[in-house]
């Protein structure tokens, strides 16, 4: 018979992440604002700074804009109209398995 081992011993930590970091959150606040007062410019910047730093996922793309106060509906636009194959008209792509990728 094999031990059965208890889940109450079982430590989870969280990764680290870009996101979990405030210095990196401060950093990211601060692009946002050089971007000016335009809020697709300020959206897409965000984004794309994210997606480099390999927050690539649509959830974990959308804890972060969340996070810097954007609004879901505006976010969802974003990420969309972003999206696409062609670098003269997208800026991020996604893969099979959801990731986000940077064009050019």
């Amino acid at each position: 018979m094999t031990e059965r081992k208890s889940a109450a011993n079982i430590r989870i930590t969280p990764r680290l992440f870009p996101q979990n970091n405030q210095s990196w959150f401060a950093g990211l606040r601060k692009l946002i604002a050089d971007c000016g007062s335009n809020k697709h410019d300020q959206a897409t910047v965000a984004i794309i700074a994210c997606i480099g730093e390999g927050v690539n996922t649509l959830p974990r793309l959308r804890g972060v804009m969340k996070a810097l106060g954007f609004d879901a509906k505006h976010f969802g636009l974003i990420v969309s109209s972003g999206k696409g194959s062609d670098p003269n008209r997208h800026y991020w792509n996604v893969d099979a398995n959801g990731r986000y990728y940077l064009l050019g």
